[in-house]
């Protein structure tokens, strides 16, 4: 099925056959004005004559039309009452056709090919006037065209015959517009001639256009939808890290991605072009050392490779020193302020220049804290044989008397308190928050958070009611911003309610005591092991959960609820688990039809004893809704042999999907079809990335 619209004031229809499409003349008038408006006056008092001269292209009837007046709205007494109008020798007006209450007149006249010349006599009172203009009749010539195909496989070589246009104004030889054709394929080439020949050279849907004009400017168009077959080519591999992040120091992990599902990428590590038979085959990330150049391709069956990539890596088997840090890290300080200088590298010496200089290893080597009176900028330089030397790095501490005004040291406060667990795929994990409240008596990971000006900082566990419980080590990550006030560590909790609570000093040295508000009470029931869907699609789907008793044995309640009221069923809904018992539970989603894309699905799972309902648990789980575009492929096609490879015209898949289509695929040979059946993938992606698949079966039977 095709689709028409409106282009602008031009009306479309379609032909039958070939998906041609004809716009009535660009020109929607019939009445082509050869001269004029012209005005002629009598301004003395003597009548006037004015001759003039004008070129019609071919003989053809048309009118003089003449306003009586050089008013748009004449009023009598200003009117012409007599003029004599004369074209090629014969009177077109006479004093006859005028008097006071004529205005307007049309007068039929012949045209010749050529000069045709126009005489006017202007009678009358001094200041009147007439306006002429003349006009040819002439109709819009009719576009039409004929081609040898309308799809095929690329390359494409398509004749077109223009022949077939035509003009309603043909009568005989001697009054026959000349028309002229200008051609537009679609693909950014044109041609002239009533007949001429185009090769397509890439695959795609191209708009092959026909413009026919006539000698008075009248022009109409005509076009149809060409189809060229291609392979589509896989997606170019693309590499992380990014090699101009580099150089790196003593190893990178290479990953190799590209777009196209399901291809296999082949690559060399010594600059060659790889191939499918010279190269290794990316399987996963991989150990880089040293410096060497990675190309790469993508390779699926029925797609074209793909093009080739390359990323140089540049790799430093020799260590670096790890860079200068300063302590502590406030930088303004009220009088005096002592600098401790340290690396992360064990026995590297630090070099350091108190006046914004490079340090070189001839500079002053750090021993002892540096006492600052004065506002001073610290830069440094870590060295040690056998290693490249650190990055400079350097630091301004300033007098508060220096300011031009006073810095307000905000409090201190304890903003997020968090138990985290290592998730992710293998070699790709990282820290992400529990399902529910942490388990009596089990180590887990946490992860602080401090707002405002902290110099150090001690965490330790405390009752509802301030008393210590515990202490706990909690450390800045290494490589993290001092100034972000993360702290993270593993902590074994108590078999009691607590909160946690931090102190220390803050950048101007006065000390800080922070509780973070929430009381944690720890659990002996828990789920983890979480098996989910990334995203729900419409109809139904499942998630698998474990739950765990790690208390007394008990019988346990399995709720599951969500914000959208989608779950249609949870499998068992309820468990007796001995101590250390593990038990799974199935939860069922039924995305309803029509449910909007991107629609935010929260669910929350509850575990309770049957007897105690503080012994309990939850985990939140949150899906998205995403919605796949359909596709619908062409019809099955069996066809005979024509030879090794049979050309076949496969049609066009069609798909629909709520945000918007972004392409429609296929995945058929270049150059034809063998002898027997071919399945021919159509995928259509939509403008948010998402695809689906249908099949076409291609038959091809022996001669």
């Amino acid at each position: 099925m095709h689709q028409f619209r409106l282009l602008e004031k031009f009306n479309i229809w379609g032909m039958a056959l070939g998906f041609s499409l004809l716009l009535p003349a660009l020109a929607q008038s019939a009445e082509v004005s050869m001269f004029g408006p012209e005005t002629f006056v009598r301004s003395t008092g003597s009548p006037v004559t004015v001759t003039n001269t004008f070129n019609v292209p071919l003989q053809r009837d048309g009118i003089i039309r003449i306003q009586n007046s050089l008013e748009d709205d004449p009023v009598t007494g200003q009117l012409v009452s007599s003029s004599v109008i004369t074209l090629n020798g014969s009177n077109v007006a006479t004093p006859n056709n005028f008097n006071q209450t004529v205005t307007f007149l049309d007068v039929p006249v012949s045209l010749i090919a050529g000069a045709n010349t126009l005489t006017v006599e202007v009678r009358g009172k001094p200041g009147t006037g007439l306006i002429l203009e003349t006009f040819a009749f002439n109709e819009p010539p009719v576009a039409a065209f004929t081609l040898t195909s309308s799809t095929g496989p690329v390359p494409l070589t398509v004749a077109f015959d223009a022949s077939a246009s035509s003009d309603p104004d043909i009568t005989n030889p001697a009054t026959t517009d000349i028309l002229t054709y200008a051609w537009d394929f679609g693909d950014g080439i044109t041609d002239t001639g009533v007949t001429t020949s185009h090769e397509y050279t890439t695959p795609g849907t191209f708009m092959a256009k026909l413009i026919v004009s006539d000698v008075f400017g009248l022009a109409s168009i005509a076009i149809t939808s060409i189809e060229v077959i291609g392979t589509p080519q896989a997606g170019p591999v693309f590499f992380s890290p990014d090699p101009n992040t580099g150089p790196f120091q003593e190893s990178v992990e290479i990953i190799m991605t590209t777009a196209t599902p399901d291809a296999r990428i082949h690559f060399t590590t010594d600059g060659s072009t790889p191939t499918t038979a010279n190269s290794m085959i990316f399987t996963g990330p991989f150990t880089l050392i040293g410096t060497a150049t990675l190309k790469a391709i993508a390779v699926k069956p029925g797609l074209l490779d793909s093009i080739v990539t390359s990323a140089n890596y540049t790799v430093n088997v020799t260590p670096q020193v790890e860079p200068v840090t300063f302590s502590p890290i406030f930088q303004v300080f009220p009088t005096t302020m002592d600098v401790t200088l340290s690396t992360a590298t064990p026995g590297a010496t630090i070099h350091f220049t108190p006046d914004g200089t490079i340090p070189t290893t001839a500079s002053p080597i750090f021993t002892v804290p540096l006492t600052l009176t004065q506002t001073t900028t610290i830069t440094a330089l870590a060295v040690n044989p056998g290693f490249f030397d650190s990055p400079i790095v350097s630091t301004t501490r300033t007098l508060e008397s220096d300011l031009p005004f006073p810095i307000p040291i905000p409090p201190i406060s304890f903003s997020a308190f968090d138990f985290v667990e290592l998730k992710g795929r293998s070699g790709h994990e990282s820290f992400l928050p529990i399902e529910g409240l942490p388990i009596q008596g089990t180590d887990l990971n946490v992860e602080a958070r401090l707002h405002g000006p902290v110099d150090t900082a001690a965490f330790r566990l405390v009752t509802p009611t301030g008393v210590e419980i515990q202490s706990i080590v909690l450390s800045r990550p290494q490589g993290s911003d001092p100034l972000s006030g993360l702290y993270s560590g593993s902590v074994q909790f108590p078999n009691q309610p607590f909160q946690v609570a931090a102190s220390g000093l803050n950048f101007d040295g006065t000390s800080y005591d922070v509780t973070f508000p929430t009381v944690f009470e720890t659990k002996t029931v828990g789920f983890h092991n979480i098996i989910a869907p990334l995203f729900l699609e419409e109809g139904t789907s499942t998630l698998f959960a474990d739950l765990t008793n790690h208390g007394n044995q008990g019988t346990f309640t399995v709720m599951a609820t969500d914000n959208q009221g989608f779950i249609s069923s949870v499998q068992p809904s309820s468990l007796t688990l001995d101590t250390g018992q593990t038990g799974q539970i199935q939860v069922e989603l039924l995305v309803p039809l029509g449910t909007p894309e991107d629609t935010i699905v929260d669910v929350t799972l509850t575990a309770t004893d049957t007897t105690d309902p503080e012994i309990s648990n939850t985990a939140d789980i949150d899906f998205l809704v995403v919605i796949f575009p359909t596709i619908t492929p062409p019809p099955d096609i069996t066809t005979a042999s024509t030879g090794p490879l049979t050309p076949v015209a496969i049609g066009t898949a069609t798909a629909t999907d709520n945000f918007g289509i972004a392409s429609i695929t296929n995945d058929a040979p270049v150059g034809g079809f063998p002898v027997g059946t071919t399945e021919v993938t159509w995928t259509a992606k939509d403008i948010d990335g998402n695809n689906s698949s249908a099949i076409q079966t291609i038959t091809i039977t022996s001669p």
